[in-house]
């Protein structure tokens, strides 16, 4: 509702019984609204839409609870009339007769042993023949004995065939597993001495981790233990050296023997180390043996007296021509001076390669065998 001043009838001087107000406000109803009609008619579409999909399921619902299952189609068997009685009285009548048994083939006639001719001496015609005693069968190997043995298993026509023996293993219980390192065991520690291969040496090294027993229960080498070995470079061409674990010294007063290889961290053998193949000294006494020989040749050639110097003369039967070749000052001196420089020089083109382990490294011992700690160990 819209409120619109009005003004009163007298708009002069007021009476003075009425208050002072030129304007009265006048309330007035507005427009109404009208209904929408296309909405009006959407709402009824959707429900009629719905009502018939109700009614739908309603029907549908009740046409298949009224729903029975088909019968099966039945099937008329007809059994023929002829002989359907006399067919078990026929097979009770039938006597049950087993099989004919196939006659077995005849035996085969036993071998007869050849008569056994009499002796020949004075005393046969007073004592009669005595009948031969059977000698038994050998007895034949089983087949466990025969493997074990090497002995034919196969026989193919008139000759034995020889069969491959395996190799049984045998199987024993520990009787200490407290006190027993077995061969397998790696040791590891620490070098204590720098390793150069140009000579053959000693070395040693201190244990870092201490080992165990096989069951893990006994401790058997503490760590700060000492391991003394020896080393030999044998391959010139391979960065590794090959080191023997003889001694084993620990620190509560045991001594073990363990010659024991020593290998890398996978196991390999050898302990890897730096290589030097000293190519330069190689390379340089060569050239240096090479350089002195042709300078012992050209001196020898220039300053050798000319008679000293020996030549060869040919003539050449189609031309005529007459071709001499003056061969070089051979002299002893200088043969002699070139032999000792070259023999001087070999050893260092064939120096062998080295190969170096510095102190601290650490390095893997691998046990060769078993060693049994029962003897020594503190009960």
């Amino acid at each position: 509702m819209n409120i619109l001043p009005t003004k009163s009838h007298n708009e002069g001087a007021l009476p003075p019984h009425e208050p002072a107000i030129q304007e009265e406000p006048v309330l007035h109803s507005g427009p109404r609204r009208k209904l929408n009609r296309k909405g009006m008619l959407f709402l009824a579409a959707i429900g009629s839409v719905g009502a018939a999909t109700l009614a739908w399921g309603m029907n549908s619902l009740s046409l298949f609870g009224q729903s029975k299952p088909a019968r099966p189609r039945s099937e008329v068997v007809e059994l023929p009339a002829d002989n359907l009685l006399a067919y078990p009285a026929a097979l009770a009548a039938a006597p049950s007769a087993p099989p004919p048994v196939p006659e077995l083939p005849p035996l085969p006639p036993e071998p007869t042993a050849a008569p056994i001719p009499l002796s020949t001496s004075t005393g046969a015609d007073l004592h009669p023949a005595k009948s031969p005693t059977p000698v038994p069968a050998p007895a034949r190997d089983s087949l466990t004995e025969l493997r074990s043995n090497g002995g034919p298993v196969l026989q193919g026509g008139n000759e034995a065939q020889p069969v491959n023996v395996v190799a049984q293993g045998s199987v024993s219980r520990n009787a200490s597993p407290d006190s027993l390192m077995p061969r397998g065991t790696y040791i590891r520690c620490v070098l204590e001495t720098r390793i150069v291969s140009d000579l053959p040496g000693f070395t040693s090294c201190v244990v870092t981790e201490p080992v165990y027993s096989v069951n893990g229960r006994t401790l058997l080498i503490d760590r700060g233990a000492k391991i003394t070995g020896q080393y030999k470079y044998e391959n010139n061409d391979v960065a590794r050296i090959a080191v023997i674990w003889e001694r084993v010294l620990t620190p509560d007063g045991m001594d073990v023997q363990l010659s024991s290889p020593g290998v890398d961290g996978l196991g390999a053998a050898g302990h890897p180390g730096d290589i030097e193949r000293h190519w330069g000294s190689r390379i340089g006494s060569a050239l240096l043996v090479s350089l002195l020989g042709d300078a012992v040749q050209i001196a020898s050639a220039v300053h050798a007296p000319a008679a000293a110097s020996t030549g060869t003369t040919s003539i050449s039967a189609e031309t005529g021509a007459i071709t001499r070749q003056i061969n070089p000052y051979q002299s002893r001196t200088a043969d002699t001076l070139q032999s000792a420089a070259r023999n001087a020089l070999q050893g260092a083109a064939n120096r062998p390669a080295t190969v170096t382990l510095n102190q601290g490294e650490l390095v893997t011992i691998y046990a060769s065998r078993d060693i049994d700690f029962a003897g020594v160990l503190q009960p």
